[in-house]
């Protein structure tokens, strides 16, 4: 799991007056929307005796902790502990770790990170992104699986045949025809063309003879996946992105958007949203049996074939992030988890004079191999690949 990104807390509109206990990369944190619509993500873990701010309240834009009654304003920093009266000054050390928020395409993001804005990595790109020719339907799905192993899922083009043959895949078909993965910085794509059966319903419907899907399909880091979708003879599109956002090692809960241009009215909405958590429901047992649990830490530890050129891209794109020094130490997080908190760093925690002027000490971190600079992949070439199967 990596820091120093911005993470989809949800739809907007999930996020409310209200504190919301929210769980990313193994942390606790709380989010709430001040009076001004402004979305605030914070540490939950209170500094004084470890009590969730979540179940607190909100008082003048401030978060009050439910244990004690401290209260903290919008940067984390502690502004009232009524068991010192009000003629005491409040301690510089009494902070929580507040981290910059925004809203796009329909969700709240938050940035998981101490990097300042300059240096930080945009919020993943939606390709394509479009409504007002496409109707958008969301929705989200919690996986017992790791977030990477999601995200591979989503970009494995030779399991549709099998995987969902029961929905769009074509098992008496299964070929996957060799495509071209062009890479960016942060992130991959390609276009490629698959058999499907008729689809059934409303839908199938509207199909022609061809039986085929033409996709465009991709990532961007660290955890968005898109797969654009073209039926009917190109009289039918499908845009959906999925952002596998990492709970813990092993949980993940993917917030997904998918965009249409036929049956525009609301009428569909329940009929997308049907169609696209079977999807879900088909892939989730395969991702959640899949052994070991956690990618292999070399691509030569899986044996790969051409159809896997996607996900081997994937995989470089972590491998660099990794060597910035961004990747948690679980191994540490696990042996500290219940005697000793740890925090993901907010940009507060960034300047010098505040080096040590927090509570709690920062998640432990893997080493990295450079830290200058944000990971960078080769652009828009060919991406090579392992040694491949025969």
């Amino acid at each position: 799991m990596y820091k120093n990104f911005w993470y989809a807390c949800g739809q907007s509109t999930s996020i409310t007056a209200k504190p919301r206990k929210m769980k990313m990369l193994g942390q606790n944190l709380v989010a709430y929307r001040r009076e001004d619509g402004e979305a605030l993500v914070m540490s939950d873990l209170c500094i004084h005796r470890g009590g969730a701010l979540s179940g607190g309240w909100i008082e003048d834009g401030c978060l009050r902790c439910p244990y004690h009654g401290w209260k903290f304003d919008k940067d984390g920093k502690c502004v009232e502990i009524p068991a010192n009266g009000k003629t005491k000054t409040v301690p510089s050390r009494a902070r929580v770790d507040a981290y910059p928020t925004a809203e796009k395409y329909g969700f709240t993001w938050v940035f998981l990170g101490e990097l300042p804005e300059e240096e930080r990595p945009p919020i993943p790109d939606f390709p394509g992104w479009d409504t007002e020719n496409f109707r958008p339907v969301y929705g989200e799905y919690t996986w017992a699986g790791n977030f990477r192993r999601v995200v591979e899922n989503s970009l494995d083009p030779a399991h549709a045949s099998w995987v969902h043959r029961n929905s769009f895949g074509n098992n008496q078909e299964p070929e996957v025809p060799d495509f071209t993965v062009e890479t960016t910085q942060w992130g991959s794509a390609a276009e490629m063309v698959l058999s499907s059966p008729k689809l059934k319903g409303l839908w199938g419907a509207k199909r022609e003879v061809r039986n085929e899907i033409k996709l465009y399909t991709g990532y961007s880091m660290p955890n968005l996946t898109y797969i654009h979708m073209t039926l009917a003879n190109g009289k039918m599109h499908n845009r959906l992105y999925n952002i596998a956002v990492p709970i813990d090692e092993e949980t993940t809960i993917t917030h997904w958007v998918i965009l249409r241009d036929f049956f525009m009215s609301p009428f569909f909405d329940r009929d997308t949203h049907r169609r696209t958590m079977k999807i879900f429901y088909e892939d989730a047992p395969v991702v959640a049996s899949q052994r070991p649990e956690l990618i292999p830490e070399h691509i030569s530890g899986e044996l790969h074939i051409k159809a896997d050129a996607l996900q081997i891209a994937y995989r470089k794109h972590c491998q660099s992030i990794e060597a910035q020094g961004w990747s948690i130490d679980m191994d540490q997080f696990r042996t500290l988890e219940g005697k000793r908190a740890t925090i993901i760093p907010c940009p507060g925690r960034r300047s010098e004079e505040k080096k040590n002027q927090w509570v709690f000490p920062e998640v432990p971190m893997t080493p990295g191999l450079s830290s200058d600079g944000p990971a960078v992949a080769p652009q828009n070439q060919p991406t090579p690949t392992a040694p491949l199967a025969k």
